[in-house]
């Protein structure tokens, strides 16, 4: 842990411990939300090949334009730490 606290003060890095069940903290938990929701609710995907492939189109639906309303209402709904806009 050394090294790791050392890196860090180097990087201008401020390493804060968090409760291992404390997901909800961890700034990418809010893009799964929506991730459920566009792909994964209501679905009736036959093989794991489709589910494969949807999650690739909402990725590449989510990257092009990640200003989509829907998209951005429900990461914000579940965004609790770090910053609010981005």
């Amino acid at each position: 842990m050394a090294h790791i606290r050392a890196w860090a003060e180097s990087h201008n890095v401020e390493l804060v411990p968090t409760p291992t069940s404390a997901s909800y903290l961890n700034r990418i938990e809010c893009h799964f939300r929506p991730l459920r929701e566009f792909v994964l609710n209501a679905s009736d995907y036959v093989s794991h090949a489709e589910v494969s492939i949807a999650f690739r189109r909402y990725l590449r639906r989510r990257n092009a334009d990640h200003h989509t309303s829907r998209i951005r209402l429900l990461e914000s709904r579940s965004r609790i730490a770090g910053p609010t806009s981005g």
